[in-house]
């Protein structure tokens, strides 16, 4: 779980900084910046693949709750 964890975190960190780049570039100029709609768009998809793997390695290996009856 430790890579996901880093994935996690270097996801929300390419979003945090290049998706805050181009909105403040965006509001100052009206120019939408090609290499920070790039590096966003990566952030995001690397998120999204995350979420997945994650709901899958769920499906896969289900916690064992053992309730009293």
């Amino acid at each position: 779980m430790e890579a996901f964890h880093t994935l996690l975190q270097l996801s929300t960190l390419i979003i945090l900084i290049c998706g805050g780049a181009l909105f403040i570039h965006y509001f100052k100029t009206g120019e939408i910046l090609l290499e920070q709609l790039v590096g966003g768009s990566i952030g995001i998809v690397l998120l999204l693949s995350l979420l997945v793997w994650r709901m899958k390695k769920k499906s896969i290996y289900p916690r064992n709750n053992y309730e009293k009856q």
